[in-house]
């Protein structure tokens, strides 16, 4: 029985001693909630908290991380996302992350709801890691907490929780990064560090990035600070083994990772350029005006270094000083800002901003003794300073409410954030003359107004300034899932004809398709996409388009419609908001051809054309075209003033079956001078996108390539195309010979046959039965990630229609497949793991590598290096290229911080 007290009486202790760091997470909690109960938001409303990226990106693969934990589908691949593709590079903040066993415990059609309760776990998280830090410099229980809710409601987790995973992640991990990089340097302590650079890996490659550079500088002054030469060398050893120790573990799925990143359309795509032309990035060109807000939360580091400078602390903090500066300097100049994110970014610009958060806490949690400053007249002052925390508050609830309706969206506010940084800095220079009690009192009370009225500019948006931004996307995808739970898996695909569902449906539906916003997906892909005449947008491949013809060839075996537009498409299922439809032409599973596909170019009427040939053997045209700047008989055309658009009547008469499509992309046109109208026989023809089920307009961003406008056999139509130019040169106007097509389909069911067909989660098993030796083209995105058995042997693959698509060589007769996925990197980086792991457990039981004097000597000159290649490429060649710029273009210091690009 003693032994038994002594336990509870140790647990209670170990209780009051460590519960107060739930205080600041609760204080969070508690402030979303009263956000939530003020919105509507779930639970307290049928609204959600996603917008942005969360909808399209984010939300729907937590649907696969889902699946994994519940064992439905593998961690490595994803069968129903564009044609098959790597999760490689989402694996770390998607999967990893310790928060995301949060989804072990939610159902999965409460997946979007849950996002309510998911962000309080993530920012609470980060309170609580915040307050520890904070504690270990300050030891000063109340302004630790304080500290804890300033950084969980900093202008970075505000504006860029849309980015829930990789943002917020980093956000959470950070902290006790230093927490335990701290513990490293001072007392030794290895293991918690190595664990927080694995967790730092987990997050985003590019944060990683970031963060790696920020440990290069703040290790820098770490060992400058220190006076024993003997003493800098082993600690900075320390800091070195132990972070290539924690990236070494972080290997079995970093190099994947790295792997998938690599061949991605995404980094093709992106606008990263060389050195030179970052270094040429004129001010102001690609400014992101939500840069400045970067500074929420941490307004007072002005006014706190300015008084520092007068009482004459500025050597004490200097390093403190030198570690903002550096942070701050990519606000101003945008080439800084691409460097420190490893040359591109795509909006979200400042991706590290919570660590200037963090260094500017951490400044005030060094110098909170360093006051009061002394003032003359102080309760006069006083006075003064009770009457504007009221009036900041009614000031700033009305700067929030710009943001109310769209968001991180809304940039043209940003620019008024100056206002409240230059009011704060009156408040805050009264703050710090007074005693620490007072201090504590108003500082609550300004972080307290920040946070409440941050999380209600920016959490849950009452507008959204895009169409994709829209939840709608989702529930419609959640709609329809019970319609296709029955499908089999890769072999039944749909097509979002449409474009009515977000652009990873797929992982909410759990059925096959082309779609897909994830970097896992061949390189090749999208562009063979775009010539087949489907949608794109950035990063986003998009099945809606395309003809009849791609469609049998990639493997479309049923289309979603939201519309009434004619199709050629047969048992149909109503559901009140999409029409499920079985494709009439189809293949079992690929296409056989004698050869490989010659690499070709092309857009539009002429790829299709070349594809046919290709598959038929016939040198005649699948698809005839209309020229419509050439028009042949039946026309009319008119401009109307009013409208300011030319319009273009064709009276188009159809005497065989044919599938008539007008053809228009795009990507890189500029302007509204390319967006048209469609009507057939008067009736205005609607291109859904996404939730607008009456969107009337053609190209659109989200809406290019071919358009369907029904199949037609002995009558004639008058089709009326409006465009505000006179010449209609980004647009095709094809006919699709519909018994040719028929003969292609004929021809492939009698020159080979699919049997057996089954996938597991990494594997597919089928017997194909060939009239004759060839190649079968299987609707699977290429890449090296696959491995080949035919009748047991292993097999070379080939890639197919421009690098895009799996192909192989097949003898006549039957045929044993089994189509295996093996991720890239993954081996290898276990092994490297393995290496990790052994070298953790070497640096936990002898410091011989930390004391070896040569070794230490070696690296201590690396790293200086090192620090004076990346201070001078990151910072000293940008900022003379920038001034020079600057006075070359006349453009100010102002017109940098404030205009909009």
């Amino acid at each position: 029985m003693k032994g038994l007290s002594v336990k509870k009486i140790r647990l209670s202790e170990y209780i009051r001693k460590y519960l107060w760091l739930c205080v600041s997470p609760l204080i969070v909690c508690i402030l979303l909630l009263a956000v939530y109960m003020i919105k509507g938001i779930y639970p307290f409303g049928n609204r959600n908290i996603a917008y942005f990226d969360m909808t399209q990106l984010c939300v729907p693969i937590y649907y696969h991380i889902y699946d994994v934990f519940h064992f439905k589908t593998d961690l490595f691949l994803n069968w129903n996302v564009g044609f098959g593709a790597s999760m490689a590079d989402a694996l770390g903040s998607y999967l990893f992350f310790p928060t995301n066993l949060f989804f072990l415990f939610v159902q999965r059609n409460k997946i979007l709801e849950s996002m309510s309760f998911f962000l309080i776990l993530q920012l609470s998280v980060a309170a609580c890691f915040m307050t520890l830090y904070s504690f270990r410099i300050s030891s000063n229980r109340i302004l630790s907490m304080i500290c804890g809710v300033a950084y969980a409601s900093c202008g970075f987790a505000i504006q860029y929780y849309t980015n829930i995973a990789t943002f917020l992640d980093s956000l959470i991990v950070f902290p006790l990064l230093m927490y335990a990089y701290d513990r490293l340097v001072k007392e030794g302590k290895k293991t918690l560090y190595v664990i927080c650079i694995i967790l730092v890996m987990f997050c985003n490659i590019q944060s990683a990035f970031s963060v790696i550079i920020y440990l290069l500088f703040k290790s820098f002054f770490t060992v400058l600070e220190i006076k024993e030469k003997k003493t800098k060398k082993q600690v900075l050893m320390s800091i070195f083994l132990c972070s290539i120790c924690g990236c070494l573990i972080s290997s079995f799925f970093l190099l994947p990772a790295v792997t998938e990143i690599l061949n991605s359309p995404r980094t093709i795509l992106s606008e990263g350029s060389s050195y030179i032309e970052i270094l040429k990035t004129i001010i102001c060109e690609n400014c992101q005006q939500n840069k400045n807000f970067m500074l929420y939360g941490s307004e007072f580091i002005f006014p706190l270094i300015l008084l520092l400078i007068i009482k004459k602390k500025a050597k004490k903090y200097f390093f403190s000083f030198v570690m903002i500066g550096l942070l701050l300097l990519p606000i101003i100049f945008e080439n800084i800002n691409i460097l420190w994110h490893a040359g591109s970014y795509v909006l979200f610009p400042v991706r590290f901003g919570y660590m200037l958060t963090f260094e500017c806490l951490h400044l005030l949690l060094i110098s909170w003794k360093e006051f009061p400053f002394v003032i003359k007249r102080k309760k006069l002052v006083g006075v003064a300073v009770l009457m504007l925390i009221p009036l900041y508050a009614i000031f700033f609830l009305s700067f929030m409410n710009g943001f109310r309706e769209f968001g991180i969206c809304d940039e043209h506010f940003y620019i008024s954030y100056w206002k409240i940084i230059i009011f704060l800095f009156v408040i805050f220079i009264c703050f710090f003359s007074y005693s620490a009690k007072d201090r504590i009192v108003m500082y609550v009370l300004i972080v307290l107004i920040q946070a409440i009225g941050g999380y209600w500019g920016f959490i849950g948006v009452e507008k959204d300034y895009y169409d994709e931004c829209r939840d709608d996307i989702i529930i419609n995808s959640e709609i329809l899932r019970p319609q296709v739970s029955n499908l089999r898996k890769i072999y039944d695909r749909i097509k979002d004809s449409n474009n009515y569902f977000n652009a990873n449906y797929s992982f909410i539906t759990g059925v096959a398709s082309g779609s897909s916003w994830i970097n896992g997906i061949s390189k090749d892909l999208p562009i063979e996409m775009i010539r087949m005449g489907y949608t794109y947008c950035y990063t986003r491949t998009l099945d809606s388009g395309g003809t009849t013809l791609s469609d049998l060839m990639l493997g479309y075996k049923y289309n979603i419609t939201q519309n009434d537009t004619p199709t050629y498409l047969s048992d149909t299922v109503n559901d009140n908001e999409s029409k499920l439809s079985y494709i009439d032409n189809s293949l079992d599973f690929g296409f056989y051809t004698d050869s490989i596909m010659p690499a070709a170019d092309g857009l539009g009427l002429d790829y299709q054309n070349y594809l046919y040939q290709y598959l038929s053997k016939d040198d005649s045209e699948i698809m005839s075209k209309i020229d419509l700047n050439n028009i042949p008989t039946f026309y009319d055309e008119s401009y109307n003033e009013s409208e300011c658009k030319y319009t273009k009547k064709i009276k188009v008469a159809f005497s065989e079956k044919t599938e008539l499509y007008l053809w228009g992309i795009l990507p890189g046109i500029e302007g509204e001078d390319n967006y048209y109208n469609v009507l057939i026989d008067g009736k205005e023809i609607c291109m859904p996108v996404l939730y607008v089920k009456d969107n009337i307009y053609f190209p659109h961003p989200f809406r290019n390539g071919f358009l369907y406008l029904g199949t037609y056999e002995n009558e004639e139509i008058e089709l009326e195309i409006k465009g505000f130019m006179e010449e209609f040169n980004n647009l095709q106007l094809g006919c699709l010979d519909c018994e040719k097509l028929e003969k292609i389909v004929e021809n492939q069911n009698e020159l080979y046959s699919v049997t057996d067909f089954e996938a597991s989660n990494r594997k597919i098993n089928m017997n194909v039965v060939m009239k004759q030796g060839g190649y079968l083209t299987i609707p699977i995105g290429a890449s090296s990630n696959w491995k080949l058995y035919v009748n047991g042997k292993k097999t070379d693959i080939e890639n197919n229609i421009n690098d895009a698509f799996v192909c192989f060589y097949l003898e006549q007769g039957e045929n044993h497949i089994e189509l295996c996925f093996i991720q890239d990197g993954l081996i290898i980086g276990i092994i490297f793991s393995l290496v990790g792991i052994g070298l953790l457990i070497v640096l936990n039981t002898n410091d011989y590598l930390i004391k070896n004097n040569c070794l230490n000597t070696t690296i201590m000159w690396i790293f200086l290096i090192t620090i004076f290649v990346c201070f001078f490429a990151f910072y000293t060649i940008p900022i003379l290229f920038s001034f020079y710029y600057m006075a070359k273009n006349r453009i100010s210091l102002w017109d940098v911080l404030t205009t909009v690009s």
